[in-house]
């Protein structure tokens, strides 16, 4: 793991977090691998540890500092640090999720470690401050993260991390988010009317398609079988559809005869909407039928078909009162995300960031 992170060029490709539901980007930068798969209590804020070097070291030039805020070092060990707790997040991944390239991920990762030195210093000299009751809470969440995984210890063992290293982290933690949670999240509004307006502009979002649930039986037939077998099933399913006019019940029909595995349901196809049946006879067939109407033989590459349309459900829009609630979030959400995105782009103007 030593060897990893020696390349440490900027990077464009930063994959965005969470710091609260469905919250992307810069806002998302307050949370790192360490919350995810090491502090998975639902707390943000590994890459705020910052700086874990001794203030006494702002500005002085050593061989493992990669970069400086405003004076302040974040060395190579910290990087280290995150990388270890990026390894044990992938630990175990499959091969579909694809191999992690800790060379490029090192890159991300100085970068969200130089993010969050900016907001935490921004929390210092704004005299945010922690309490220790907020700190005995943050930590105890930590802890009882770990309870099926071995333990607390264990895992700060794992990740060659101390009590005090992760003491530090919930501390900066708080500090970030106080910042964000009094700078940004507090002043963010979304007046009624604005929901409203949004949810007039955009109901196709909240429209559900009519559709159709129908039920089907199929005497198998394809391309490949020779001309006695159609024969035989056409006239197989010609007896089936004498059945069922003369008021035979279609489940149990479709229980017995049907040659498709949905017999086990008694030849039921579920509700689909337009495009939603991979057999566009059928489903043609089915939104041209009335409910509990019985369709002539259907042939389709399968065999031949008879379809009964059990329900039609008509296109619905979803209610504004019943979905205000869940539009406003989400605008909210993505006002947060906006303006932290200007917030920081603010403070960063204003911060002196060397790479080295």
């Amino acid at each position: 793991m030593g060897s990893r992170g020696k390349k440490h060029m900027r990077s464009n490709r930063d994959p965005e977090h969470r710091l609260q539901k469905n919250t992307t980007g810069l806002l998302g930068l307050l949370c790192m691998a360490f919350a995810a798969a090491v502090l998975a209590c639902g707390v943000c804020g590994a890459e705020v540890n910052g700086t874990i070097a001794n203030e006494e070291a702002k500005g002085e030039e050593t061989a493992g500092v990669l970069a400086t805020v405003n004076g302040v070092p974040i060395t190579e060990e910290e990087l280290q640090v995150q990388l270890r707790i990026l390894e044990d997040r992938v630990e175990g991944r499959s091969e579909q999720e694809g191999a992690v390239d800790f060379e490029e991920e090192s890159e991300t990762l100085l970068e969200k470690l130089i993010t969050g030195e900016i907001f935490y210093q921004e929390a210092v000299r704004q005299g945010i401050e922690v309490s220790d009751a907020e700190m005995a809470e943050k930590l105890q969440k930590f802890k009882e993260s770990f309870a099926e995984e071995g333990g607390y210890e264990k895992k700060l063992e794992k990740l060659a991390l101390s009590e005090d290293q992760v003491a530090e982290i919930a501390r900066r933690n708080l500090l970030t988010h106080k910042l964000v949670e009094t700078e940004v999240i507090a002043k963010i509004e979304v007046p009624d009317e604005e929901v409203k307006a949004y949810y007039d502009r955009n109901l196709i979002q909240f429209t559900t398609p009519e559709k159709v649930c129908a039920s089907h039986i199929l005497i198998a037939a394809t391309r490949q079988d020779d001309k006695t077998v159609h024969e035989a099933a056409r006239e197989r399913i010609r007896m089936i559809e004498e059945k069922l006019k003369s008021g035979e019940d279609f489940e149990v029909l479709a229980k017995e005869y049907s040659d498709c595995p949905t017999r086990q349901k008694a030849g039921s196809l579920g509700c689909f909407s337009r495009g939603g049946m991979i057999i566009p006879p059928i489903e043609d067939a089915a939104f041209a039928m009335k409910e509990g109407e019985l369709s002539g033989i259907i042939h389709t590459k399968l065999g031949y078909h008879l379809v009964k349309v059990t329900e039609r459900q008509p296109e619905k829009v979803a209610p504004f009162e019943e979905i205000r609630d869940g539009i406003k979030e989400k605008m909210r959400e993505e006002r947060i995300q906006k303006e932290v995105n200007l917030y920081f782009e603010n403070l960063k103007m204003n911060a002196k960031v060397e790479r080295y």
